[in-house]
């Protein structure tokens, strides 16, 4: 059994910013005083803690009835009169800034002694002496005030209560999610990510904005705060304008609109205060801006009817028709914050981050828990492959190096954060990759609910879109929010351009649209092929298929030949090789094949080796491969589809025109579930042959066929320039 750390109070923690033990003895008191057993607090009681000046007080309760009591830590080992003096200072300040004070505890980490000799009086004499002081004065100040001293037995005692180990691991055991242990899981985790975090390049995405709404940092206060500016500066430092022309009617309705821009404030203001509260619950704006839209609508009206002169406003009717589109755009401003991600996130204990592979997300959620840690924000992360059997904590545990009982994780970790009063994060990315997906159905439900009860812990899970619903039931998907990480969508050329100037390539002249480039580990492999080959720009040609098809392949053998990864020659190409053999295998068998049919072929190419460098290993670690589980079957598909999809129109082509020819036909026949590699066969047949997918398909010039027309508009951003054949022109009449 792990023994608890011994409580010595001159061995406490300190405390962030300074480090200090005394700041570190005062925030373990507020926790002790607030969640502990030191008071028996009546039930709907409201805490405030005060940092320096704290007006004689570290907290205060107050009462249902408005009745408050207050406490005061001291962090001193003798009651002696410079410790009373102190003690007198604070109580005096206290019965100014609190008019309804009842009692007020002082904390020491100290027992007083009780012994009087014939020429000293004991702590315990001294403190009770003072008490009649201290009572007197508030009398005096028309009040009756108990004072009650908290020493280091009661301390001592509330402390080795099961329900406060994690405060006493994290206060005495001094190296438990230290700031310096916090940075090291990061690292850890930023080391076992590998290829798929890559710090050096980080694109900025509005997904980050999720983390921001449910950790309740101060940049979701900002966003706030700044709406709420945005809102007031619209009315004007004066207000509303009233033009000139019927004050009459302008007045009562500009003082109806007036009257709901307050209460839309008022709520604005009330989600600014929330909105770093581990348990703040955010207005609903929705009535309130709703019932802004008729008073603006008739003030508009008003100004339509009585004001517009030769198409222009002038005066106050001018500055009142400026305002009022300032608030329109503030209100837009407002509904665009209630619908982002941030807000959306801000009330869940627990969300789910999905995305295709190499969308990004284990880049995303490293990057997130790295940058974090060096904000000194807690933050724990952990890959999901390194989950073997369960349960969720003591998995947990065991990669973060936790050397204590898994029952104490979360509740250590809550202390954690509660003392830099901030929400923590729990990160675990890739749910998929672990041996047993089936552990997150038995254990995960049970892990939520027991992450739910503490209010500064947030968990964040990831999965992969393919295996969601391999990885988690129904029920569990239902209970956690989804946000979509699409790679660089939502901002692709910015993306791009970083990623190109960063690798030193030049820009091309053609536009690279395509939504493979928006998937960050295809768009970084193929500038790292570029990079490695020494080039600096793309084929002036154009980015053909072959081209990409041979880069991919070309940078994934670099990657997996190296020493560290599968050491093998990479003349060898079985990067190459493995493709090629697998895509035959998927042309024979389907779009999937089992996994052990896949072991075989890459075992074949890449005998006698363990796991961890073992060609299918390197090929599903760089998302070349993906895993897919059917009703408890394994099977293997290509992670990139494209990269399927040319693989097989290559090996399609490789037969020759009439073999091509025949196949064609026979795909074909399933537009639908063979497009992708019909779209492929558009941009390669023209390179290989010459031709167009559309003439071997014998579509007549007179009809519109909308798939193979479709196919070959989009071949044409694949094509290299000697790739267009000489029915390009006909072929672009008929679609024109």
């Amino acid at each position: 059994m792990t023994q608890l750390p011994e409580i010595n109070w001159h061995q406490i923690r300190g405390k962030a910013p300074s480090g200090s033990r005394r700041d570190g003895f005062e925030e373990l008191g507020n926790q002790l005083m607030i969640y502990g057993c030191l008071v028996t607090w009546p039930s709907s009681t409201t805490f405030t803690t005060f940092g320096n000046p704290d007006g004689g007080r570290e907290g205060r309760g107050e009462l249902p009835g408005g009745a408050v009591w207050g406490w005061q830590a001291k962090y001193l080992f003798t009651l002696d009169d410079d410790a009373l003096a102190q003690i007198d200072k604070s109580i005096r300040r206290v019965l100014t800034t609190e008019p309804t004070l009842e009692r007020y505890y002082v904390l020491m980490p100290y027992n007083r002694p009780g012994g009087d000799t014939a020429k000293t009086k004991s702590a315990w004499t001294k403190w009770n002496e003072h008490v009649r002081r201290w009572e007197t004065a508030a009398v005096s100040a028309g009040r009756a005030v108990t004072f009650e001293y908290i020493g280091e037995t009661q301390l001592n005692e509330c402390l080795l209560q099961p329900s406060q180990a994690g405060r006493l691991r994290y206060w005495f055991d001094l190296d438990v999610f230290s700031e310096d242990r916090l940075r090291q899981i990061a690292a850890r985790a930023e080391a076992d990510a590998g290829g798929r975090y890559s710090p050096a390049l980080n694109v900025e995405l509005p997904i980050r904005a999720v983390f921001d709404g449910l950790a309740h940092t101060p940049a979701f206060e900002h966003d706030i705060r700044n709406a709420l500016a945005t809102l007031r500066k619209a009315r004007g430092i004066y207000g509303l304008s009233v033009p000139r022309e019927r004050p009459d009617l302008f007045e009562p309705a500009i003082a109806m609109l007036n009257e709901r821009l307050d209460g839309l404030e008022e709520l604005v203001t009330e989600a600014a205060r929330q909105a770093r509260q581990p348990h703040g619950v955010l207005p609903d704006f929705t009535p309130a801006i709703e019932a802004m839209e008729a008073p603006s609508a008739s003030v508009s009206d008003l100004l339509r009817q009585h004001c517009l002169k030769d198409r222009y406003y002038t005066d106050n009717a001018g500055s009142l028709y400026g305002q009022l589109a300032a608030i329109r755009s503030a209100v837009a401003e407002l509904n665009e914050l209630r619908a982002g991600r941030a807000w959306r996130g801000f009330e869940a204990a627990a969300i789910l981050v999905t995305g295709t592979g190499g969308a990004g997300k284990t880049h995303l959620l490293c990057d997130l828990a790295k940058t974090r840690a060096a904000n000194a924000l807690p933050t724990i992360i952990a890959l999901g492959e390194q989950f073997e059997h369960g349960p969720i904590e003591a998995d947990l545990g065991r990669i973060i190096g936790f050397q204590n009982p898994a029952s104490q994780l979360l509740t250590t970790f809550d202390a954690a954060c509660q003392a830099v009063g901030e929400i923590g994060l729990i990160v675990i990315d890739g749910l998929n990759e672990s041996a047993d997906r089936q552990l997150w159905n038995k254990y995960l439900s049970s892990f939520l609910n027991d992450v739910a009860k503490y209010r500064h812990i947030r968990l964040v899970l990831s999965c992969r879109t393919e295996f969601l619903a391999d990885t988690l039931s129904d029920i569990l998907q239902a209970r956690l929010p989804v946000f979509q990480h699409t790679g660089f969508e939502e901002v692709p050329r910015d993306a791009i351009r970083q990623f190109l100037d960063w690798y030193g390539i030049e820009r091309p002249s053609f536009p690279m649209m395509d939504p493979e480039f928006t998937n960050p580990l295809f768009l970084k492999l193929l500038c790292t092929a570029l990079m490695t080959s020494g080039k600096r720009r793309f084929p002036r040609t154009g980015i053909g298929t072959s081209w990409i098809y041979d880069s991919f392949l070309d940078a994934m053998d670099i990657r997996l030949s190296a020493e560290e990864r599968c050491d093998y020659d990479r003349t060898s190409e079985l990067v190459r090789r493995a493709v090629e053999q697998i895509a035959a295998a998927m042309h024979a068998q389907g779009r999937r094949l089992l996994r052990a049919d896949v072991d075989r072929i890459t075992s074949a190419l890449l005998p006698d080796r363990k796991w961890s460098q073992s060609l299918l290993n390197g090929l599903l670690k760089e998302a070349v491969l993906a895993n897919l589980s059917i009703d408890g079957t394994e099977y293997i598909r290509f992670g990139y589809e494209r990269l399927g999809d040319i693989a097989l129109a290559k090996l399609i082509a490789a037969d020759g025109l009439d073999g091509a020819k025949a196949e064609v036909s026979r795909l074909a026949e399933r537009w639908f579930t063979n497009a992708g590699v019909l779209q492929a066969l558009a941009a390669v047949l023209p390179e290989v042959f010459g031709v167009e997918l559309i003439d071997i398909l014998q579509i007549s010039t007179a009809e519109y066929h909308p798939d193979a027309h479709a196919d070959f508009l989009l071949s044409l951003g694949w094509r290299k320039l000697e790739a267009v054949s000489e029915s390009f022109s006909v072929t672009e009449d008929r679609v024109v």
